[in-house]
């Protein structure tokens, strides 16, 4: 008959467990951005860190002027990539503890960073 009503939408499946939050998604997970930071002769990387040898991580205390960071960071001023104070990072070309990335640092001229962001980092003094 012509003046029927449309048949019920068809309900959808249960959720599952664990629905709700995005997929990939870790709850309360820092943001992790990669950077090749190329070092020029006799160019410091510029970077005060804190880290004991055993460390999986440098923490960046501080971004020194003239260093291979301080440039980096005027070329992308304000873009998340921006190395900051409380930032730490995890991994230097293939090194993952802190004095294989520190050994990196000094000796190498190209170094690929995998840098975790720092949650609370101090806001700087000006």
């Amino acid at each position: 008959p012509p003046n029927m009503p449309p048949p019920p939408a068809p309900t959808p499946p249960p959720m599952s467990h664990g629905a709700g939050v995005a997929p990939g998604l870790v709850k309360d997970q820092a943001p992790v951005f990669t950077l090749t930071l190329r070092r020029a002769d006799n160019v410091p990387v510029g970077l005060d860190v804190r880290g004991d040898p055993k460390d999986v991580c440098l923490t960046v205390e501080q971004v020194r002027s003239g260093g291979a960071v301080e440039a980096w960071n005027r070329q992308c001023a304000g873009d998340s990539r921006e190395i900051r104070p409380g930032d730490r990072i995890i991994m230097i070309n293939n090194a993952e503890d802190a004095k294989s990335m520190r050994e990196e640092c000094l000796t190498k001229h190209l170094l690929r960073m995998t840098v975790l962001r720092g949650c609370g980092a101090p806001t700087p003094i000006v």
